[in-house]
Formats: structure tokens, C-alpha cells, sequence
């Protein structure tokens, strides 16, 4: 197995300083992926390069002398310009012949050498662009403060922005913290006056040599200061930066991690590749920061990306209000099909209310023309009584002396018959001349004294005895009176047909029950020949009948009428003989 590739990642501020950090972190990440288990990668720091003064190398140079001394590397990776000029300087001691692959320096800080073995992945810095993009985006600025360091590499940029600005010089002032410790730096960057900004340079060290190198750094200019901060790379894109064209340093490193790939797996001559000079990558903007400086979207570069845009309502939750708003309308939908039915189901009903009613009212006519002899006997004889005793009274009042008290006897008999006449004429005429429902509270002991009345003269024509409960009590069922009746006299015409054959013991019965505190049960019973066994369960149907003319809808009516007041009816063989038929109602709030 081969042995793995040596890596020196040679730094120039220190491991942890930005954003040379950022670099290298994305370098190692980078050359990991493409070559996982081949790279041995050692990391060592210059430090000397944020110091002020002019620092002897040699001992570092001893160091990494000793440290490869038995195995060297086999590429030298350096990061920023100043370890990338401590390698040349030191190649003939150090690095003799090994592949040099020089990354995050710009042009004006780095020169090849000849006839050496290197190459380079260089930053293109262009200040001017950088300020052009703040003036851009915020119109109103004129004056700039650049964040620079005490180094002698941060005073080179100073000098860099100062002949970068000239252009603008008419429009907008420039200051530089180069002078500053890094508190009153913070001061200052709290107390800027209006319309100013803030350009993130190179921060390692203050004018009193402390080091900048905490990444920490950063996010305490953007908490104190009052005024937008723009940078010429990403490294705190994200962090607090406004944003624009800027450095991307996952571009950059993955840049370098392809050139050393290529170096260390596919053997090529480090000086055979030619430098890559990278710039700022497509602008980029914080949304968050725009929001806090208010700074309008139209006044971007054309072709931006705004990154961190809090989504609206409608972005965030887009599928969850279709859909919500998909149900509702589905629902509306189905509540108005559901309205439209019901309203289309209450017209069938109240259509097929009154073809029940109209049907009940021929009924209750086809009925009483059924038993129409006997009531017309029935009438016949309180009728008859008035006309002779009406001969009487004028033979005895052509007396002299007329006789009183006889005339008298006859004028009662007179009255009990006009009565009896007019009761059955009124039994009648309210059966027969209801046409509307009236749903009240009804007497059922009085409904069935009055179809008694009505039957009677039938009943005693066939020879059949009527017999009512004695012990009756006086229920009331919520439900029409007339219907009721018409229930009952349904029920007593089919019983009295039903005895028709029957040679003696010939009874129709009526009983009443009370099953509980919301019920009460209605029967009639007769003592005819029963129901088939094979009709029980459809007797109640539409044009069943067990008799040889019937029409079969007697019982089908009644069936309806019972349940539309949310009844029960039923019809069963007696054990003696005969058939009972049941029905059950609502008991009367009223006698609950």
C-alpha cells in the first residue's frame, strides 16, 4: 500500500486568524474529499507576520528543517503572501525541488519564481469596485471607514485603498483605523456620523501589538456600530455583512484543493500549471442587514442574490393554505350540495306530505262510503223517531184539552234523537273534511270513542261486539287527531273484515298501555282468522292486502302516518285466534 501524500499547510497570522482560518479549514475539507486516505496534512504558523517589526526566521525555519528532515513534504501549501515569501526564501535550505501551490494572496503581493517549482491560486482585490458597490447601494454615503490592522501587511492595504479611492475622492471621505487600539476602534465605529459606512479590511493586530485574531472579532464591530459594514470577501457573509461582489473563499480553496489534487495524484509539474487569478464572486446580500438599513432592493446590482430572506407567509406555508383553502372551497362546495339537497329533499317531502294527505282524504272517503249503508241506517232511526213522534205531537196537540205533559215527553225524545242524529253527522264531517296536519296534543281515549261511534253502526251489522278497555286512562300522543282516527279506523275496518267469515265469538277490541314515561302503545284486537304467516312482515306495504277486494293501502297509511310522528307499528297473530295489531307513540309532554 502506498504511502500517504504529506501535506505542509503553511499559515502566515496564526491558525485561528480570519480569514486566512476560513481558508485553510475549507482547504482541508476539500482535499479530504477528493483524497480522503492519501493525505498526511501538517500545519504550522509564521506568527512573525502580524508583528511590526522586522522578525529573525531562522528559528522557525530550524523547526520545519527538523520536523521533515527524514520525511519532507511533498507539497507545500501556503496561505496569505507572507508564508508564501518565507518559502521562496527558504527553498534552497528547505523546500528544494518540492511542488509549491501558493493560494489566498493577490497579484500585488506575490511575484513567481523562476525556474521554480510553483504555482499559484491569487485573489483579484479590487478595491474600487468594492467602494463603487457601497455608494451603490446606499446613495447617500460620503464617508467610509476602513477597518485595517498595525501590521505592516494591513499598512500596505492602506496605502492600496488610499490609491484605489482617488476617483471618488470628490464624493465621498475615507478614515482607517490603522492607528487605533481595537477599544477605541469599537468607539469609533458606534459614533460615525450619518451616512457613513464601514469596510471590513484585515484585522491581526492593533496599534498596541495586541492580536485580532479571535473569530469573535467581527461580531463585536457589528454589535457596536451604527453605521452598515461591507467587506471584500464572504469569510462573515452571513455574520453582519451588507454584502456585494465579494472574494468566495469555498471558491478559492476549491480552486487550490483541484490544483493540489492534481499535483499530488496526477504527477504534474507544479510550474507546467499556470496561475489562477480568482475575483469576486456574483454579489451577494444579506436580506437581514437590507432590512436593518433599510436599504432598497431596486438599488442592487443588477443579477444579485439576496441570501437569509425571511419567507412570507405565503412562501413559507404556500402547499398548507392551498390545501387549507382546497378544503374549505371542497367544503363549501359540499355544504351548499348538502343545502341544495336538503332544500330539494324537504320539497320532495312536503310534496309527498300532501300526496299523503290527499291520499289520507281518499281514504277516510273510500272508508266511510265502505260503511256508508250502515251509517245511513244508523241516522235512519234517530231520524224516523223524529218523524213519528213530530205525528204524535200534532195528534195530541188537535185535542181539547191538548195533553201537556205527553207533548212535553215526546219534545225530549225529539231533542235525544236530533242529537244522537247530529253526533254521528258531526263524527263524520270532522273525519271528512280535515285536509291539513295539525300536530297536537290528543286525547287518545277521545279518538277512540269517536272511531267507536263511527264503526258502530257497522260493527252491529256483521254482529260484532265492540269492547273498549274499562280501565282506559286518558293518554295523550303528540300527533293529528284526524290521522289518528284514520290509524284506528284502518285498523278496526281491517279487523271487522277480518271476522267476516267467523261464525260466532265475533269481537273488536281496543286497549291502550302506557310502555314508560315517554310512551304509550295502542292496540286493536279482533277475532278473526289471522295473518298469513308469509304477509307478517310486508301486511304494512303499499298494495299488499290479504282480502280478496281490498286495495292495500289501508294499512300502508297508517304505517306512514305512525311514523311520521315517530311512531311504531306492528301486526301479530293472537295465541287464541285473531290478529292484534300494535302501534306505539310519543307520550304528551303534557301527561308525561
Amino acid at each position: 500500500m502506498a504511502s500517504p501524500k504529506r501535506v505542509l499547510l503553511l499559515h502566515s497570522f496564526g491558525l485561528d486568524a480570519p480569514p486566512w482560518s476560513e481558508y485553510s479549514k475549507h482547504i482541508r475539507a476539500e482535499l479530504f474529499k477528493k483524497m480522503p486516505h492519501e493525505i498526511d496534512l501538517v500545519e504550522a504558523t509564521l506568527e512573525s507576520a502580524r508583528l511590526p517589526d522586522t522578525v529573525d526566521d531562522s528559528p522557525f525555519a530550524d523547526y520545519l528543517a527538523a520536523l521533515f528532515s527524514k520525511h519532507p513534504p511533498d507539497l507545500v501549501i501556503t496561505v496569505a503572501p507572507l508564508a508564501a515569501r518565507f518559502v521562496q526564501q527558504q527553498r534552497q535550505r528547505l523546500f528544494i525541488n518540492i511542488p509549491l501551490l501558493v493560494t489566498a494572496t493577490e497579484p500585488r503581493r506575490y511575484s513567481r519564481s523562476p525556474n521554480s517549482n510553483e504555482t499559484a491560486v491569487l485573489t483579484d482585490i479590487n478595491l474600487l469596485t468594492a467602494m463603487q458597490n457601497i455608494l451603490d447601494v446606499l446613495p447617500a454615503t460620503d464617508h467610509i471607514a476602513v477597518i485595517l490592522g498595525a501590521s505592516p501587511l494591513e499598512r500596505f492595504w492602506k496605502e492600496e485603498v488610499i490609491k484605489a479611492v482617488k476617483p471618488l475622492s470628490g464624493r465621498v471621505t475615507f478614515s482607517f483605523f490603522n492607528d487605533l487600539s481595537f477599544e477605541e476602534m469599537l468607539k469609533t465605529a458606534s459614533t460615525l456620523p450619518p451616512r457613513s459606512a464601514l469596510f471590513f479590511g484585515a484585522l491581526s493586530v492593533d496599534i498596541n501589538g495586541v492580536p485580532l485574531i479571535d473569530g469573535g472579532i467581527f461580531s463585536r464591530f457589528r454589535e457596536a456600530s451604527n453605521a452598515p459594514i461591507f467587506s471584500y470577501d464572504d469569510s462573515h457573509f452571513g455574520e453582519g455583512l451588507v454584502g456585494g461582489p465579494m472574494l468566495s473563499i469555498d471558491d478559492i480553496s476549491r480552486r487550490t484543493a483541484d490544483t493540489a489534487t492534481r499535483i499530488l495524484s496526477s504527477g504534474e509539474v507544479a510550474s507546467s500549471i499556470p496561475t489562477t487569478i480568482i475575483g469576486y464572486a456574483s454579489p451577494r446580500f444579506d436580506w437581514r442587514e437590507l432590512q436593518r438599513w433599510r436599504v432598497k432592493e431596486a438599488n442592487l446590482i443588477p443579477g444579485s442574490q439576496v441570501i437569509f430572506r425571511e419567507l412570507s407567509f405565503w412562501s413559507q406555508h404556500r402547499w398548507t393554505v392551498i390545501g387549507v383553502a382546497s378544503a374549505i372551497v371542497f367544503q363549501a362546495v359540499m355544504i351548499c350540495a348538502l343545502l341544495f339537497e336538503r332544500i330539494r329533499r324537504r320539497l320532495a317531502e312536503a310534496a309527498s306530505r300532501n300526496r299523503l294527505l290527499e291520499l289520507a282524504k281518499m281514504n277516510r272517503s273510500l272508508t266511510v262510503s265502505a260503511i256508508s249503508s250502515s251509517i245511513a241506517h244508523e241516522l235512519n232511526q234517530p231520524l224516523g223517531a223524529i218523524l213519528n213522534n213530530t205525528g204524535a205531537a200534532e195528534l195530541l196537540l188537535s185535542r181539547s184539552p191538548p195533553d201537556i205533559d205527553q207533548i212535553r215527553q215526546i219534545l225530549a225524545d225529539i231533542r235525544t234523537d236530533d242529537e244522537r242524529a247530529g253526533e254521528i253527522i258531526g263524527h263524520l264531517r270532522g273525519f271528512l273534511l280535515a285536509d291539513e296536519a295539525t300536530p297536537s296534543d290528543v286525547n287518545i281515549k277521545r279518538a277512540i270513542e269517536d272511531v267507536i261511534h263511527i264503526i258502530e253502526p257497522e260493527a252491529a251489522k256483521r254482529g260484532i261486539a265492540l269492547e273498549s278497555d274499562q280501565a282506559l286512562q286518558p293518554f295523550s300522543v303528540r300527533g293529528d287527531r284526524v290521522h289518528l282516527q284514520q290509524v284506528l279506523l284502518n285498523l278496526a275496518l281491517n279487523g271487522l273484515d277480518a271476522m267476516q267469515d267467523t261464525a260466532s265469538n265475533k269481537r273488536l277490541a281496543f286497549q291502550t298501555s302506557r310502555l314508560d314515561d315517554a310512551r304509550v302503545e295502542i292496540a286493536v284486537l279482533d277475532t278473526g282468522t289471522g295473518i298469513p304467516e308469509s304477509k307478517l312482515k310486508e301486511i304494512f306495504d303499499s298494495f299488499i292486502t290479504t282480502k280478496k277486494f281490498g286495495t292495500g293501502l289501508g294499512l300502508s297509511i297508517a304505517r306512514t302516518i305512525v311514523e311520521m310522528y315517530g311512531g311504531r307499528i306492528w301486526a301479530e297473530n293472537r295465541e287464541n285466534g285473531g290478529a292484534a295489531f300494535r302501534f306505539v307513540l310519543p307520550q304528551a309532554k303534557s301527561t308525561a
